[in-house]
C-alpha cells in the first residue's frame, strides 16, 4: 500500500510540475553534434538496408513463388524487417520532436509511452525470431509435416497470439511499475532517483521478462543447434552421392537443396546475431532495475541497451549480406578451379 501510496504522490508532483510550466527537471541534456550525426547516420543505415533487404526478399519471393516450402520463413523475415524499420520512424517520431524544441513534449507521459513502445517491440520481435527459427527447423527435420504445421493460417493465427501476448507484457509493466520502464529511455532518467530498495513490483516485472526471455532463448539455442547438425549431415549425404552421375532429374532436386541450405544459414544467421544484441540488451535492463547504481553507471547501461537495440534491426540485412557474399565467394572458387588446366598424373 506504501508502494502504490508513493508512486501516487511522485506522478502527482511530476504531473503538476509538468502543467504548471516546463520543470528544469524536464529538459532534455545538451548533447554533442558528433552523438546526433552518429544516431542519424546509424538511422539511415538501418532504414536503407531494411528497404533494400524488403526488395531482395521480395526478388526473390517472385522467383520461388510457385514453392511454398520457403514462402512461409521469406513472408516472416520480410514482416521483421517491416516491424524493425516501422518502429524505429515511430520512436524517431516521438523523441526528435522533443529533442529539437529542448524539452520532453508530455513529460512522464512521453517517456511512459516510449517505454511500452519499446517493451512491446522487444518482446515481439524476439517471439518472431523464435518462430522463424522454428519455422526452419520444421522445414529441415520435418519435411513431410511441414504443409500442415506451417500452414497460412496457422501462421496467421500465431502472428496475431504473439501480437496481443507482447501488447499484455508492455502493458502489465506499465501498470505494474512504470519506472521501470524509464531504464529503456536514457533521457528519461534525470528525473528518477535510481538509489533506491528493490520492491515486489520491480521484481514482478522481472519475471514478467524471463518468463519470455528465458523460454525463448532456449528455443533458439536449441532449434539452432539441430538445425547445424542436421545440415552437416545433409552436406555428408550429398558429398557421398556426388562421385554417382545424376540423371538430369535430380539437378532440380539439389538445387532446392542448395536453396534449403542457404535459407536456413540465413536464419541460423539471423538468431546468432539476434542474440548477441539480445542478450546485453536484458543483462543492462536487469543491471539497473536490481542494482543499487549511480547515476552515470545508470545512464551508461541505458545508451549500451539503445545501442544494442538498434544493431537489433540490422540482423537481417547482414544475415543477407553474409550469405550473398558467401555464395559469390563459392561461386569465384568453383571457377577459378574449372579455369585450372588439368595435369596428368
Amino acid at each position: 500500500m506504501n508502494i502504490h501510496d508513493n508512486i501516487s504522490e511522485f506522478m502527482e508532483n511530476i504531473n503538476g510540475a509538468i502543467n504548471g510550466s516546463i520543470s528544469k527537471d524536464w529538459l532534455l541534456p545538451k548533447r554533442s553534434i558528433v552523438i546526433d550525426i552518429s544516431f542519424i547516420i546509424l538511422a539511415l543505415v538501418i532504414t536503407v538496408s531494411n528497404v533494400k533487404c524488403v526488395y531482395k526478399i521480395g526478388k526473390s519471393f517472385r522467383k520461388y513463388k510457385s514453392n511454398t516450402f520457403y514462402s512461409a520463413a521469406r513472408l516472416l523475415m520480410t514482416l521483421l524487417v517491416v516491424v524493425n524499420t516501422s518502429f524505429l520512424i515511430l520512436i524517431s517520431s516521438i523523441i526528435v520532436p522533443s529533442q529539437l524544441v529542448g524539452y520532453w513534449i508530455g513529460g512522464i507521459y512521453t517517456c511512459n509511452t516510449v517505454g511500452v513502445l519499446i517493451e512491446i517491440w522487444t518482446n515481439f520481435v524476439t517471439l518472431l525470431a523464435t518462430i522463424i527459427s522454428l519455422e526452419r527447423y520444421l522445414a529441415i527435420k520435418k519435411p513431410f509435416r511441414y504443409n500442415n504445421l506451417c500452414s497460412p493460417w496457422k501462421i496467421k493465427l500465431l502472428l496475431i497470439f504473439i501480437l496481443i501476448i507482447s501488447s499484455l507484457v508492455g502493458i502489465l509493466s506499465l501498470f505494474l511499475n512504470r519506472f521501470a520502464l524509464i531504464a529503456y529511455v536514457p533521457v528519461c532518467q534525470i528525473v528518477i532517483d535510481n538509489v533506491h530498495d528493490i520492491n515486489s513490483l520491480e521484481y514482478a516485472t522481472l519475471w514478467l521478462d524471463m518468463s519470455c526471455f528465458i523460454p525463448c532463448c532456449g528455443i533458439l539455442l536449441l532449434t539452432t543447434m539441430e538445425v547445424l547438425l542436421e545440415l552437416k549431415q545433409m552436406s555428408v549425404r550429398v558429398r557421398n552421392l556426388s562421385v554417382i552421375p545424376l540423371p538430369l532429374s535430380q539437378y532440380g532436386h539439389n538445387r532446392d537443396l542448395r536453396q534449403t541450405k542457404r535459407l536456413a544459414r540465413i536464419v541460423i544467421m539471423i538468431t546468432v546475431l539476434h542474440l548477441l544484441c539480445w542478450i546485453p540488451q536484458r543483462i543492462c535492463t536487469y543491471i539497473q532495475r536490481l542494482s543499487g547504481i549511480d547515476q552515470a553507471s545508470y545512464v551508461f547501461y541505458s545508451h549500451v541497451s539503445v545501442i544494442t537495440k538498434m544493431l537489433d534491426m540490422l540482423v537481417v540485412p547482414l544475415a543477407i549480406f553474409w550469405s550473398q557474399q558467401k555464395c559469390i565467394s563459392k561461386k569465384r572458387r568453383s571457377r577459378i578451379g574449372k579455369s585450372l588446366p588439368l595435369v596428368p598424373p
